[in-house]
């Protein structure tokens, strides 16, 4: 029960495509204490969008072998926490993030040019979590805590072996301890599901049904997949917030034909997991943008009776525009566009992190009626309790 496969990163495999340039007006320094920490990959710190903005921990000294073009995961993630959608008009997070690499390229992968990045083959990761919680909040090895000021903890990846089924996993139940002891919020994305669903029409038939009726049968396609589509650990974490993905963003996407967006902004995304938590508690807690996710029907393959969707996974719009290594050769200020359950879970770690600021305010009024101890719990309500399906809740706004 103890001792399975390594947890995998679940951001996505992008399609060949060109990345875009973005530029920055001025680098603007963080300032002050990291409340955020990010256990994720390695992002590139200085592309213009992140420099001066992290504080990157690597006592493994993982960066010798992590080259630039590979960190992607943690460069998207780093990107939204601190500026949210590059489409939008938000101001940057005005600390700095706390950054400690989790995952690694895979030494194997020689497919793609990016090579895809995941937790080390070397260690457990449960023991890796820990030590990486413990080091931020505690200290190890007779040093203080590196990073004492941390009150979010963001997770953004997931063990697409172990799919929640009754008991929790070692791994969710770490991050109840860890929460409990040192009173920080767990921010866990809920997982993406890359399966494909089918249409209950024959193929190219599903042209003639109308946007209204590819929703609705994309809706029954996505129900009748449930089971494939339950939470991947840490997700059922109790004390965790967990994360879904609404199929919504800021961007302009252009038309392209056989490409549906079937879901409004306001619905959970179709490569989102949900389902039911320990003892049938309602997973994900929360859903953020987490970008539209564009299918198109599968030309190869599947029978005449129905129709296959694929996931579209191309770097351009539709999706949250977010800072992108570059190759050899290209320019440094790229972004690309992604989406996903991760992308969802950095934004929610975006949003604690300006709740804290309200805190604080707060906290200088009476600070001995708001203790610092009680402050993962305080944000989680914050950012929990003020979600609302609205309109969204009924079956015909999909």
């Amino acid at each position: 029960m103890y001792f399975r496969p390594k947890a995998q990163s679940i951001g996505d495999v992008h399609e060949d495509g060109d990345s875009l340039p973005h530029v920055v007006d001025a680098v603007e320094i963080g300032e002050g204490s990291p409340v955020v920490a990010l256990l994720d990959g390695l992002p590139m710190q200085n592309h213009p969008l992140l420099a001066g903005r992290l504080i990157v921990d690597d006592p493994d000294g993982w960066e010798a072998g992590y080259e630039a073009k590979d960190r992607v995961h943690g460069t998207a993630m780093a990107s939204l926490i601190l500026h949210g959608e590059l489409d939008g008009a938000a101001a940057a997070v005005s600390r700095p993030i706390y950054v400690r690499p989790v995952l690694r390229p895979d030494p194997t992968d020689t497919y793609h040019a990016r090579r895809v990045e995941h937790t080390p083959d070397d260690v457990l990761l449960i023991d890796l979590m820990h030590r990486s919680v413990k080091r931020i909040c505690e200290g190890e090895a007779g040093a203080g805590p590196v990073a004492p000021t941390v009150r979010v903890i963001n997770i953004s990846i997931g063990d697409e072996t172990r799919i929640f089924d009754r008991a929790m996993s070692p791994w969710a139940r770490l991050l109840d301890w860890l929460s409990f002891k040192y009173g920080v919020l767990f921010v866990v994305s809920a997982g993406n599901s890359v399966a494909s669903p089918a249409f209950g029409s024959s193929p190219g038939n599903h042209r003639r049904h109308g946007l209204s009726g590819r929703k609705a049968l994309a809706f029954d396609a996505v129900l009748a997949d449930g089971v494939q589509r339950r939470l991947l650990s840490p997700a059922e974490s109790m004390n965790a917030l967990t994360v879904g993905a609404s199929s919504s963003d800021q961007s302009t996407a252009p038309v392209v034909a056989d490409r549906f967006d079937l879901f409004d902004k306001k619905s959970p995304s179709p490569i989102s997991r949900v389902g039911h938590g320990f003892r049938r508690a309602i997973k994900p807690d929360v859903l953020m943008p987490g970008g539209r996710a564009l299918l198109r029907g599968r030309i190869i393959g599947g029978s005449q009776a129905e129709t296959v969707l694929e996931l579209v996974t191309a770097k351009a719009a539709p999706g949250h525009k977010v800072a992108y290594p570059p190759l050899p050769g290209e320019p440094q200020n790229l972004t690309a566009y992604s989406r996903g359950t991760s992308n969802a879970a950095a934004l929610a770690s975006r949003a604690a992190a300006t709740a804290f600021e309200v805190l604080q305010d707060l906290r200088a009024q009476k600070p001995a009626t708001l203790p610092t101890s009680h402050d993962g719990a305080l944000l989680k309500a914050l950012l929990a309790h003020g979600a609302s399906w609205g309109t969204a809740g009924h079956r015909d706004s999909c």
